[in-house]
């Protein structure tokens, strides 16, 4: 059961004094003169690139309908994920967040943790608005972005002032700590976990700003020690479906109220009075200029849409995508080409056509041989290892995990030979289930003992 309230006065005496972590997101970083925008507008704003009128008239009603459900759900991460080239975007992204430009609610939040009302910020947000506001606050507390910084605090996070930017900085400088995509947030480093149950363990959780569609944040907060959680929605329609669960499952509160008047009539702070002239306004040209820096070219935005289908399920237009993709690519020996060639056979697997689908995967595993990419021919090998097996070619299929586990063997990445190596225990796996499955119906144990060691 969720609690819903629409006004925030309630909460000012139970709250007075009480253990309270504050939780932001980037609805926070909104307003002037900081003007940055949401992951729903950057969304939304790719979706108009990645989309155009031209591409939706071409396609059926019912499509339309999919495309259009699907991308109001989409999290930013999902979209990211599958951009081609990820050290640019790491580049662009990191040059539009490193923005200080704090704003009146970015000082509220820093006034806050000076005075004690509460215990630590923790936020998903990559600029640095809170950090110049709290260095300029000049007082004593603890910034945790790296697992260095963790293990250098450890022992003083309970007790100190913390601040904790949970998905990364944009002042750092290779941009390792950004949090940008789905593959990122497929678990929570143990030492974040580490940090959010010392930050939460019996305090009282107030989320404001956030929509709760991260992957990794969610599964964790509803395990998390907190006291209560308290999640601030500008409507009564919750922002995820992660935000629902949790509520219902810690019996949290829902609090409907403009995150300004929340933050204003809750901790009652001198910058506080006479907000009502702020509103959110962020700016248009952001966008555009990071739009314009990740898309160069319409190949590239070409090979994000076709991902984007084959990662989202809808394989019909993902045919589609791959094929106008092909046709724009004039160097066949290339890893673009190779890619291209990759999500049309992705396509036709999810569509079923299994043995189409693996000649298409064998031959861009022989381009990328020529080009000498081991990760990417043992990677292409496995991905034509499963269209074998779903096609009933077993032998074949054992052969390409045999090849593709030799050629690991010779790869010094430990990131992409880990990646193959779960993916090789995955192919296995996966042609070993139906002689498990009969030996458990013919009750022979000894043999299900075997596959299951």
């Amino acid at each position: 059961m969720i609690n819903i309230t629409d006004k925030s006065e309630f909460l000012i005496n139970e709250l007075n004094g009480k253990n309270i972590v504050i939780f932001v997101g980037s609805a926070v970083s909104m307003y002037p003169p900081t003007c940055l925008f949401s992951g729903t507008q950057f969304v939304e704003e790719i979706f108009a690139f990645l989309f155009p009128k031209k591409f939706i008239d071409s396609i059926n009603f019912n499509e339309q309908k999919i495309l259009k459900k699907l991308f109001n759900n989409i999290p930013f991460e999902h979209l990211l994920e599958r951009f081609p080239d990820r050290e640019k975007l790491i580049q662009v992204l990191k040059n539009a967040y490193h923005i200080n430009k704090f704003n009146p609610l970015h000082q509220i939040l820093t006034y806050l943790l000076h005075e004690g009302k509460i215990k630590a910020i923790i936020t998903t947000n990559y600029d640095l608005c809170l950090d110049e506001a709290l260095n300029k606050c000049n007082f004593e507390f603890l910034r945790i972005v790296t697992k260095n910084d963790f293990e250098t605090n450890n022992r003083k996070i309970k007790s100190k002032k913390t601040y904790f930017k949970i998905h990364g900085s944009a002042d750092d400088i290779k941009g390792e700590t950004l949090v940008l995509t789905l593959t990122q947030e497929s678990i929570l480093p143990k030492w974040k976990r580490k940090v959010l149950y010392q930050l939460l363990e019996n305090r009282i959780l107030v989320i404001t700003g956030y929509s709760g569609k991260d992957f990794e944040i969610c599964p964790e907060l509803e395990q998390m020690p907190f006291e209560q959680i308290i999640w601030n929605t500008n409507s009564e329609k919750l922002p995820s479906k992660n935000a629902g669960r949790i509520l219902t499952q810690r019996n949290g509160i829902q609090l409907i109220e403009d995150m300004k008047e929340l933050l204003c009539g809750l901790f009652d702070h001198k910058l506080s009075q006479n907000l009502s002239y702020l509103q959110p306004n962020p700016r248009k040209d952001m966008l555009d200029k990071i739009s314009c820096g990740i898309i160069k070219n319409e190949t590239e935005i070409e090979e994000w849409r076709a991902s984007l289908f084959n990662s989202t399920g809808i394989p019909s237009l993902a045919l589609k995508a791959s094929n106008e993709l092909l046709k724009s690519i004039t160097t066949k020996k290339s890893e673009q080409f190779v890619r291209a060639l990759r999500q049309k056979a992705q396509a036709l697997f999810h569509i079923g056509k299994y043995k189409y689908s693996a000649i298409l995967f064998h031959k861009a595993f022989l381009i990328a041989k020529n080009l000498n990419n081991k990760y990417l021919e043992a990677d292409l090998l496995l991905d034509e290892s499963e269209s074998l097996r779903c096609y009933g070619s077993l032998f074949r299929s054992i052969h390409n995990i045999k090849l593709a586990s030799r050629i690991r063997n010779d790869i010094r990445i430990k990131k992409e030979n880990d990646r193959l190596l779960g993916k090789i225990f995955l192919r296995k796996a996966l042609l070993l289930e139906p002689f498990y499955q009969k030996f458990i119906r013919i009750k022979l144990s000894f043999f299900t003992n075997l596959l299951n060691s």
